[in-house]
């Protein structure tokens, strides 16, 4: 280790979900003094002490009082649990779904205009007001009182059973989330899926049969030799993804 000599003080190592290996090794230099790291001490890409999955990330130097010690933090994939569809290059996925509520404007609720009737046709107590978003047109005259065109719901009226609602909560927002590790550079496109397409997700939730997914994209973190990578997936609602604007 650039001629100085270190003894190891302790030692730990960790496996997260996604197969993403963590080793930390507390070295003292012998004798303590100053160490520069990059020049002394263990080395970026170095291997683990008897590890031979991990290689190091990162060091810290630590100097206080004549007392010194780097801590080593090292990282790398767990090859005991490998994806056999990938060659050996990534561990087996880890899936997560998240499935929650969205407040939406009450106009956009399915049930809406079944409730609310129309501006020239209100029922159960909705009123609908002249929009300033919607001016006049040629085609549009404003002096046409029917014209529902120029028209936006405002409120309920006193004493409606919908009296106050403005909003309601729709379940919009599942994603479905694939996580792994691979000691290969992830590119823009995962095997089958294409960012902003409709795809379906490998393991997906299937109980939405209505609903259909769009690959939202993915991230992944270097860690040293290998990528902590994280793909998403969004649900469409019962209607699914339009397929004049997203592509399956």
């Amino acid at each position: 280790m650039g001629g100085k000599t270190f003894i190891i003080n302790s030692c730990n190592t960790s496996i997260s979900d996604s197969g993403l290996v963590t080793g930390r090794v507390v070295y003292l230099p012998k004798p303590a003094e100053y160490i520069k790291i990059g020049e002394e001490g263990p080395i970026k890409g170095s291997a683990h002490p008897w590890d031979n999955r991990l290689t190091l990330e990162k060091a810290e130097m630590d100097y206080t009082e004549g007392e010194g010690s780097v801590v080593a933090t090292y990282t790398g994939m767990d090859t005991a649990n490998l994806d056999p569809s990938a060659d050996g290059t990534q561990t087996v996925p880890v899936y997560s779904f998240d499935y929650g509520l969205s407040e939406e404007p009450i106009e956009t609720h399915p049930k809406f205009a079944a409730t609310a009737g129309t501006p020239d046709a209100p029922t159960n107590g909705a009123v609908f007001m002249k929009s300033d978003s919607k001016l006049a047109t040629e085609d549009k005259p404003e002096a046409d009182a029917n014209n529902n065109d120029l028209y936006a719901f405002a409120r309920w009226e006193s004493g409606s059973d919908h009296e106050g609602v403005s909003h309601y909560l729709s379940p919009s927002t599942a994603t479905f989330t694939e996580r792994f590790t691979t000691n290969e550079r992830p590119v823009a496109e995962r095997a089958g899926a294409s960012l902003g397409k409709i795809d379906t997700p490998f393991y997906g939730p299937t109980f939405f049969s209505d609903h259909n997914w769009i690959y939202m994209g993915f991230s992944y973190e270097e860690r040293g030799e290998v990528f902590d990578v994280t793909h998403i997936w969004k649900l469409s609602d019962e209607n699914g993804w339009n397929t004049t604007w997203y592509e399956a």
